[in-house]
């Protein structure tokens, strides 16, 4: 009977050990993702971020901290460095460069990328870049893949962007006058190395290198494939898979390993009696 009421005993303290350690991680993750900024003065660059309030000397504060999720802003302040460079380890959020800056920027993944501001220039390496959207007087080389471009021209003005993919392109989307209403056309399928403007802007496709409605990009070679409509199409079947978070399942064992110990002692209690 000791046993079991020292075992009961045990297992609470276990839960109680594991309540205090993880919930502190979990509170940081549910905080919500931290932006970082690397900024330059004076002809050097500096690193913050939205939690503390003062700058750190070079870029080793922010690449040594971001963590996946994160957003990154680089501002080169109207400083004449040159092409800046930086890499990160991390899945990024937003990347965004702005204050006349032409910067090359390096990550595994990257949620949206996009240039603030006219002047400044980005290129991207990743494999893979969910969104990518460019406005006018602005310039984006992707070495990577794209789910999604926006290239927004101002007919009113005459300006337009410039961009380039080296991979493949899911859809891509061309807006007049900086508003995604007003779209002109949304082409799909686009493969290796067949997005990118000339030095007017402007885009020119071929037969058969792209379609007007959704498609995947051939792996290979400069001529989509249409659907093969024989296979399954997965994507259009509703799924049943649930979807649970780490943090679901780290309160589901405390949870057990609570209601194990209470049964173990009220289990004990009752014998004793």
């Amino acid at each position: 009977m000791k046993m079991l009421k020292k075992l009961s005993t045990l297992m609470l303290g276990v839960a109680l050990l594991c309540a205090l350690v993880l919930t502190p991680e979990m509170k940081s993750r549910a905080d919500g993702p931290v932006t970082y900024y690397l900024t330059c003065e004076g002809g050097q660059w500096f690193g913050s971020d939205n939690t503390i309030n003062y700058w750190v000397t070079g870029t080793g504060h922010v690449t040594g901290s971001i963590k996946d999720g994160d957003h990154l802003v680089i501002n080169g302040n109207n400083c004449s460095t040159g092409l800046f460079t930086v890499a990160v380890d991390k899945k990024l959020g937003d990347l965004a460069v702005t204050g006349g800056v032409s910067a090359s920027v390096e990550a595994p993944y990257v949620n949206r990328a996009y240039v603030a501001g006219k002047g400044s220039t980005l290129i991207v390496t990743s494999p893979l870049i969910e969104n990518v959207e460019i406005y006018p007087k602005q310039t984006i080389q992707v070495i990577g893949n794209v789910v999604n471009i926006v290239a927004h021209y101002d007919f009113g003005t005459g300006e337009y962007p410039v961009f380039a993919v080296t991979g493949t392109v899911k859809a891509a989307n061309v807006a007049y006058n900086g508003k995604i209403e007003n779209s002109y056309s949304t082409v799909y399928g686009i493969a290796e190395g067949l997005l990118k403007s000339d030095g007017n802007g402007m885009v020119t496709f071929k037969e058969g290198e792209f379609f007007t409605s959704p498609t995947e990009p051939p792996k290979s070679g400069t001529t989509a494939q249409a659907p093969d409509s024989s296979k399954k199409q997965l994507d259009k079947v509703p799924q049943t898979g649930l979807e649970v978070s780490q943090e679901t399942i780290i309160f589901a064992v405390l949870a057990l390993i609570f209601a194990s110990a209470a049964v173990m002692v009220g289990f004990a209690s009752k014998n004793r009696n």
